[in-house]
């Protein structure tokens, strides 16, 4: 998944209010807050989750993708979230004020240069607090700046030597959901073949510049069919992309970062299916943000055949 900047000022908050369809600067503030901490799970799948307790009860306990440490970070994280639902609560009163005040002092029309000033330098003042509290809420973690430093250097999830080196043995390999090529570099750089292919599909954030880090492509799943002869690797997919490129997908073996079932990554349909189709060989660590718990899983499909499945031909 990729980043983009977080448009500030007068102009940014007219812009994020016709983005999220907001009615007011509070809730634009809020929702671009939301927008940015990718470890808030999306309201339509709080909306359909059930306790974790419930989770683990329905699904087999040797499931690599079941694990305790999983598991007591999603209890926190449904904690975590409701804290941040009524801090940014608060903190949309403060937005209003701000807001009420420069429009009394003649608002984006006004010819005061003075109020204009004042009004942008409070909404940022406001959105760089905002930003450190929600980082402390979701990550604990007090470092002013560290998760935005986080992905700048290493995207969503943050490599191991470990990791790059088994990702590489597979080589030539296709890299689905790029974003902005953090991975992709690093095992160029250890000599290994990656096609990387993103949407460019932009989640906004606070301070990161939108920089390209590697070589990555324009592209989706559909790319997946004109390079057969390469093993997948998806790092950090969200919602039915995951489940779409294993649709298209006729390979041997997966790469697959991310966390496993209830996180953040893909959703229950696609730990459904790796645990139908395909055997988890290895799992190897990575090294993720504070409360984050991704992890790199081998995986190999069940009862493999060389060359395209029948039924994948008119896909």
């Amino acid at each position: 998944m990729s980043q983009a900047p977080l448009t500030t000022g007068i102009c940014g908050l007219v812009q994020l209010d016709r983005r999220v369809e907001c009615p007011s600067a509070a809730w634009a503030l809020a929702s671009a807050v939301f927008l940015s901490s990718v470890h808030t799970f999306s309201s339509a799948r709080e909306a359909e989750a059930k306790p974790p307790e419930a989770q683990a009860s329905e699904r087999d306990s040797k499931s690599p993708f079941v694990y305790d440490e999983l598991q007591e970070g999603i209890k926190r994280r449904m904690l975590s979230q409701q804290r941040l639902i009524e801090y940014l609560r608060a903190k949309s009163i403060e937005v209003d004020k701000i807001r009420a005040e420069y429009e009394a002092a003649g608002g984006q029309n006004s010819p005061n240069v003075t109020a204009h000033l004042r009004f942008n330098q409070n909404m940022t003042a406001l959105e760089k607090q905002v930003n450190y509290d929600t980082q402390i809420i979701l990550y604990n973690v007090n470092v002013r700046g560290a998760r935005d430093r986080y992905m700048e250097l290493y995207g969503c999830v943050r490599p191991s030597d470990a990791a790059l080196e088994t990702i590489a043995s597979f080589s030539p390999l296709i890299e689905i959901g790029a974003g902005k090529g953090h991975w992709q570099r690093k095992l160029s750089d250890m000599g290994a073949d990656v096609l990387a292919f993103d949407t460019d599909e932009s989640v906004p954030r606070a301070t990161a510049p939108n920089v390209m880090q590697g070589d990555v492509k324009l592209g989706d799943e559909r790319q997946i069919r004109k390079h057969r002869n390469r093993a997948l690797f998806i790092c950090y997919p969200e919602g039915e992309m995951a489940n779409k490129c294993l649709d298209k997908y006729s390979g041997e073996y997966l790469l697959y970062v991310g966390e496993g079932r209830g996180g953040v990554n893909a959703n229950d349909a696609f730990f459904d299916m790796l645990e139908r189709d395909w055997v988890c060989e290895k799992i190897v660590e990575v090294r993720p943000f504070p409360e984050c718990f991704e992890k790199l899983y081998v995986m190999r499909r069940r009862n493999y055949r060389q060359g395209v499945r029948w039924w994948q031909w008119w896909r």
